[in-house]
């Protein structure tokens, strides 16, 4: 699993490295280029900031069911799938080279949430129903990120980004149990506590006064997700929800202010 995680995060922070405009960077480098002083008073320093943004996940959760009396079943629950808006707030501080190249870390906080639904029944041959109701509530999220930006113009750079997110989650599973040869009987179970998400992307960042820039970002993050159980002692049945792996897509837009 920490293989192919890892493979994964590489192969998106290349895609991301892919899209700077690498091949005018390495000329100015290589030749020595110099940009004016300007450019390195405008761009270092320290920053904050406020804007939005949307996120999209996708991943494929599964619900699980074990008992005394059925083998353990591991049922795909459906997918995520939803879309949702958050706020967000960041600080900041860059340095900027002569050589045009500038590079900074960034904290930032994002409100907001959204929240999944997921759910399965079934009825067996011997008068036997189970049901399973899941669902999965994502709410803000803290980050640290340092990026590398390239001068475009004087007053523009493009970046890459990577870093860490960590995402607060409540997650809730609900069983129901029923049959002619025993009493209905009901379990729950739930848990809260927070994904860790590794995270790549681009951006690019102008000013729009002297001291006011806007920027806009892609961000990836991959998560291992997180799991759920419940016990139902009277039936001796446990169910599980388990997330899988969590894959999110971020677009933000953020106006700051340097100093």
């Amino acid at each position: 699993m920490a293989t192919e995680k890892t493979t994964k995060m590489i192969t998106a922070f290349g895609l991301s490295a892919a899209l700077l405009p690498t091949g005018a960077i390495a000329q100015d480098i290589s030749t020595g280029a110099t940009f004016p002083a300007n450019f390195q008073t405008m761009w270092t320093g320290f920053s904050v900031g406020a804007g939005g943004g949307g996120n999209f996940l996708t991943g494929s959760p599964t619900l699980g069911f074990l008992d005394d009396y059925f083998d353990y079943q591991n049922i795909a629950a459906g997918d995520f799938g939803s879309g949702s808006v958050f706020g967000t707030v960041e600080a900041g501080y860059d340095h900027a080279f002569a050589n045009g190249v500038v590079v900074g870390l960034y904290g930032d906080v994002s409100f907001g949430s959204s929240t999944e639904n997921f759910n399965y029944g079934e009825e067996y041959e011997t008068d036997y129903t189970y049901d399973q109701a899941a669902s999965i509530k994502f709410k803000e999220q803290y980050s640290i990120i340092g990026r590398v930006g390239f001068r475009v113009t004087e007053k523009s750079i493009f970046y890459g980004l990577a870093g860490y997110s960590n995402q607060r989650f409540e997650a809730n599973l609900q069983q129901n149990s029923d049959s002619d040869y025993f009493d209905e009987s009901s379990a729950s179970g739930k848990s809260s506590g927070s994904l860790d998400i590794l995270t790549v992307g681009a951006g690019v960042e102008a000013f729009v006064t002297d001291r006011a820039t806007v920027k806009f970002e892609y961000r990836y993050g991959y998560s291992d997700g997180a799991t759920v159980t419940a016990m139902d002692d009277y039936t001796e049945t446990t169910s599980t929800f388990d997330t899988g792996a969590i894959h999110r897509q971020t677009v933000r837009a953020v106006m700051s202010l340097k100093f």
